[in-house]
C-alpha cells in the first residue's frame, strides 16, 4: 500500500494562546459599597498582566472620602504564577493589611512536591496541594478558562494566605446587571454556606471574557460589602510606547 502522506496526518493543535481567555494587560476599577443602602466607602483596583506564559495579578483596596480619615491603611493582594491550558496556576500569593509586617500573609505553591506553605502571624503551616488550587485573587479569573453553565456546581480549593479551604460555587444563572457603564449579562455564582455563615456572590461578564463585574460579601450579621465594576481599561504591553 501507498505510505500515508503528510497531508493525511491529523491537524496539529494550535499553540496555547492565553489571549483567547484573558487580556494581556488590563486594569479594573471597582467602587466599594457597604450596607443595605450601598454607601460608597472606598475603591478597589485590579491589575492583570500576562506575558511569556506567566501572569501577575494585584488588588489594592482602600477607603475614600471621609472614610479614609476614619480607617487608615489599605489591603494589598498579589498573585503570581503560570498560565496553562487548564487556567491559572499560582506560584505565590501575598496579602498585607495596612503597613505592618504583622498583618502580612503569604502562600507558596510547590507544585512539584504537592505542598502549599503558609506563613502568617497566626503561625506557619503546610498542607497538601491539590491540582487546581487557587488563591483568593486568582480564582476570580480562573472562571474565564472554564466558565460553568447555569445549574452547574464548581468545587474549588482556595487559600487566603492564612488557611486553605474547600468551597463549592453554584452557577445560579445569567442575570442583567446594572453597572455605571451600563447594563450587561452576567453569570451569578453563589458560594454554598451554612446558616449564620459568611458567603460570597460573584457576577461574571458572559460577553467579556467572564471578567468579575460584581463581588458581594455577606457576613454573619447580614452586613453587605459589594465591589461594583466602574471601568475596564485594556493596556498596551509595557515595552510599547
Amino acid at each position: 500500500p501507498e505510505p500515508a502522506s503528510a497531508a493525511e496526518a491529523p491537524p496539529a493543535e494550535p499553540p496555547f494562546d492565553p489571549s483567547r481567555y484573558l487580556p494581556a494587560r488590563a486594569r479594573l476599577d471597582y467602587q466599594l459599597n457597604k450596607g443595605a443602602d450601598g454607601l460608597a466607602v472606598g475603591q478597589v483596583v485590579h491589575t492583570l498582566e500576562i506575558k511569556d506564559g506567566r501572569y501577575a495579578l494585584s488588588s489594592v483596596t482602600e477607603a475614600t472620602g471621609i472614610f479614609s480619615l476614619l480607617k487608615s491603611g489599605k489591603l494589598v493582594q498579589i498573585s503570581q504564577g503560570d498560565v496553562t491550558p487548564d487556567g491559572l496556576r499560582p506560584h505565590s500569593f501575598w496579602a498585607q493589611r495596612g503597613q505592618s509586617a504583622a498583618t502580612t500573609d503569604t502562600a507558596r505553591f510547590d507544585w512539584a512536591n504537592h505542598v502549599l506553605s503558609i506563613e502568617s502571624p497566626a503561625g506557619d503551616r503546610s498542607a497538601a496541594l491539590a491540582p487546581g488550587t487557587q488563591d483568593l485573587l486568582s480564582f476570580l479569573y480562573q472562571f474565564a478558562f472554564h466558565p460553568p453553565r447555569p445549574g452547574e456546581a464548581v468545587a474549588l480549593s482556595i487559600t487566603n494566605g492564612r488557611k486553605l479551604d474547600n468551597y463549592v460555587y453554584d452557577a445560579a444563572g445569567v442575570e442583567k446587571v446594572e453597572l455605571p457603564s451600563g447594563a450587561l449579562n452576567a453569570l451569578r455564582l453563589v458560594k454554598r454556606h451554612a446558616p449564620n455563615e459568611e458567603w460570597t456572590e460573584i457576577w461574571l461578564a458572559v460577553d467579556n471574557r467572564y471578567l468579575p463585574v460584581k463581588i458581594r460579601q455577606n457576613d454573619r450579621d447580614g452586613v453587605v460589602a459589594e465591589q461594583v465594576l466602574r471601568t475596564v481599561s485594556l493596556l498596551p504591553p509595557k515595552d510599547e510606547h
